[in-house]
């Protein structure tokens, strides 16, 4: 157990770097977060900032160069594979841009996926309960192929709610949503925070997302310019744009 185990997620002095026509190019530059349990953290950025790698950083599916990553006081890294694969089943969960659900399932079985791995049952009526919350039970016998984006994230964001995993990691979970989709989306992360306890990190480059967070890390080009403690809207745009001009 690490000593920022009273931290969600706690990141120190992470670097990642990938190499392009024999030349390192640097992704992520002396990263630090702390993200405390229960709370929810926006990271903003643009396309290419580097907020995906993060995000896989924080997975476990990508190994950082250098830099100390912990999750709830475990530095992840340090797990043996069988190790890292139950604690992403029992821990983490995730909602991505694309690839939310097993194409091969119908949205029920994706919904309790995490229990079928585990050979476990489900709390039924619980379940049913947060299936029926989120709009999910006329699409539960629905294949993935035929389902639109926001229900891709929505039955995302619904079973890691099922799994009662503790910390949800989402990479642009508003990919491609309309305004009012999007505020949508951002309730559902505010009732997993609020009535579930979980802990939710959410990379973006959307605004009305980022402002339903309690704290904004602000992201260019793979480096943490500031921080927004209770963002409003006009709080984060000057951010954004302050970025843009290059001068955060």
């Amino acid at each position: 157990m690490g000593i920022f185990a009273q931290e969600a997620v706690f990141c120190h002095g992470v670097r990642k770097s990938v190499f392009s026509d024999e030349k390192e190019i640097s992704v992520l530059e002396n990263i630090g977060l702390k993200i405390p349990p229960g709370s929810f953290t926006a990271l903003l950025g643009n396309s290419g900032s580097g907020k995906t790698a993060l995000t896989e950083i924080l997975l476990g599916v990508a190994k950082p160069d250098r830099g100390q990553t912990e999750i709830f006081g475990t530095d992840i890294f340090s797990l043996p594979a069988a190790k890292m694969a139950e604690f992403r089943r029992t821990v983490l969960s995730a909602v991505f841009p694309s690839g939310n659900l097993i194409s091969t399932l119908d949205l029920e079985t994706n919904l309790f996926l995490p229990y079928l791995l585990a050979k476990k049952q489900p709390e039924r009526q619980q379940a049913e309960q947060i299936t029926d919350f989120f709009g999910l039970r006329p699409f539960l016998a629905s294949m993935p192929d035929t389902l639109a984006p926001k229900t891709h994230y929505t039955a995302a964001i619904a079973r890691a709610l099922i799994a009662r995993t503790k910390l949800l990691l989402c990479d642009d979970p508003t990919w491609h949503l309309s305004e009012r989709e999007v505020n949508e989306i951002a309730s559902y992360l505010r009732l997993a925070v609020r009535d579930f306890g979980m802990t939710v990190f959410a990379a973006t480059s959307d605004p009305f997302l980022a402002v339903a967070a309690d704290t904004v890390y602000l992201l260019s080009e793979g480096k943490i310019y500031g921080q927004i403690q209770n963002p409003t809207l006009n709080s984060v745009i000057l951010a954004m744009d302050a970025a843009k001009d290059g001068t955060p």
